[in-house]
């Protein structure tokens, strides 16, 4: 939940550096200040990392679809990616997470799955003594905790930055970094301050506050920050890794390896605007950044940005119809539910139409207001009434 824009190293418009900030700068590495979740929150962000695919072609498709229940079986992830290599995989998560899917459901050989981070650590350091090759893959959620514990405001982001802080130094303190030929940092996605959810428009729940992701890439050897500022995606760590591997990325996914930028990249993002886990959510919400606009709409209103710098944005105040065509085309070929649910919602519109315009019988009678309602409405009325006296 480590949110992007509010750290120095990865948006230069952050004046004073953070907790965080100063061990990115001793730690070193490649720092990719525009990547992008499709989907921001861990069900579907997680997806679309162990797959390198949208929502739509890996099947998490809403808040509640995690991994180990809702990933389609025969894809290819990043633990097939080692298991077929034979690297020993040592996981860390959380025992709850566990418990709500967060790994995909297929049994893997030499998997060793932790929950506590003192034994995974212990576990690695024995490990690398015995072999040249090994997977880790370590989740921390003590950011999260600390905006559950403090609230999603700035004395939440301090307190999860500290615990964070605290977690990366323990960890390369027990591992050298360059032990590995390389290590992945990388957020899943963003969060929202409380006075940014009270202020801004809905649709502004996609904004880089909340799909703009932490990405760091440190290879071997790699002292100093370098910045990389091409539009990317959290479904890219996927066709990297394998690019790694294997040196070459064939595995068909819609990430990019991080190696093999495209300059016409988009990224669509699409969520829910009731985010509180429940069943039947809808997706009410999308956007699409490209690399020179962001487009946010819902139902109701749309909002088109041009692209200034890496964390600048210019609101366009004039239409710009055939630019918009393109970018809800877009959307709507990615997307999971966008062209379903701009249907239904026609269709509730119109529902609602038949009852302010009504239609004359087709014997030529006008229509009156309904007779029924009216007569329940004054029950209604009677009733409330005499409760507010007591009878």
């Amino acid at each position: 939940m480590l949110r992007a824009n509010l750290l120095n190293t990865f948006n230069s418009k952050v004046k004073e550096k953070s907790l965080l900030d100063g061990w990115f700068n001793e730690f070193g590495g490649n720092i990719f200040t525009n990547c992008y979740t499709p989907s921001p929150d861990s069900p579907r962000s997680l997806a679309c990392i162990y797959t390198g695919l949208y929502p739509k072609n890996n099947g998490c498709c809403k808040r509640l679809h995690w991994p180990k229940f809702f990933l389609k079986s025969d894809l290819v992830t990043i633990f097939d990616l080692f298991e077929k290599k034979s690297f020993p995989m040592f996981i860390r998560v959380n025992r709850n997470e566990d418990k709500l899917g967060f790994l995909p459901s297929k049994d893997y050989q030499d998997f060793n799955l932790f929950y506590d981070l003192d034994n995974i650590l212990n576990e690695i350091n024995k490990s690398i003594g015995k072999s040249t090759n090994l997977f880790s893959f370590i989740s921390l959620t003590d950011f999260h905790w600390a905006i559950d514990d403090y609230g999603n405001n700035l004395v939440g982001n301090y307190y999860g930055q500290k615990h964070l802080l605290n977690c990366f130094r323990k960890i390369f303190n027990e591992l050298n970094p360059d032990m590995f030929d390389y290590v992945f940092i990388f957020s899943d996605h963003g969060f929202k301050l409380k006075k940014e959810i009270k202020r801004e428009k809905k649709i502004c729940l996609l904004n880089d506050d909340r799909s703009k992701v932490v990405l760091l890439i440190r290879k071997k050897g790699e002292k100093k920050i370098r910045k990389h500022n091409d539009l990317t995606s959290i479904m890219d760590i996927l066709p990297t890794l394998e690019k790694i591997i294997n040196g070459k990325s064939l595995i068909k996914c819609d990430g990019v390896s991080l190696f093999n930028q495209n300059k016409d990249r988009y990224i669509v993002i699409e969520d829910h605007s009731i985010f509180a886990p429940h069943i039947n959510l809808i997706h009410d919400l999308w956007a699409i950044r490209t690399d020179t606009h962001f487009y946010m709409r819902d139902f109701f209103e749309e909002l088109l940005l041009t692209v200034v710098s890496e964390n600048e944005y210019r609101e366009e105040k004039k239409t710009n119809n055939s630019l918009i065509e393109k970018l809800n085309f877009k959307i709507g070929k990615i997307s999971c539910s966008y062209l379903e649910n701009l249907k239904l919602h026609y269709i509730l519109k119109t529902y609602k139409n038949m009852y302010v315009y009504r239609d004359q019988y087709s014997d030529g009678e006008k229509r009156k207001k309904s007779i029924r309602r009216t007569i329940l409405s004054k029950l209604r009325g009677k009733v409330l009434k005499k409760r507010e006296w007591g009878l």
